[in-house]
């Protein structure tokens, strides 16, 4: 009867365990999130900065440097691949926008 006894406490805690770990790592991930959604603001803003000025080129060359800098910065702390992709097609719009002023 203790042997089963000392069996049940451990699976309960063995259940504890795993279920403090799996709120840590959506914690983690949560937070992540976050610091993504912040990341690609920034990255956004200035990128439409860009694109609204397309028609005028020494506009988007001047604000070239800074949105370069920073799709770079994010590309560089992004935490999820949904922002990877968001800024891969943010570069793509960039890319686009000087393309069209060459």
């Amino acid at each position: 009867m203790s042997r089963s006894l000392v069996m049940l406490l451990l699976v309960t805690l063995a259940g504890a365990g795993c279920k403090w770990l799996d709120e840590k790592k959506t914690k983690e991930t949560t937070a992540g999130m976050t610091e993504d959604r912040e990341l690609l603001a920034e990255a956004q803003v200035a990128v439409q900065k860009l694109i609204v000025n397309g028609a005028d080129c020494a506009a988007v060359k001047a604000a070239l440097p800074e949105t370069e800098e920073k799709i770079a910065r994010a590309e560089k702390q992004a935490h999820t691949g949904v922002a990877r992709s968001t800024l891969a097609m943010l570069r793509r719009q960039v890319e686009s926008t000087v393309g069209a002023c060459q």
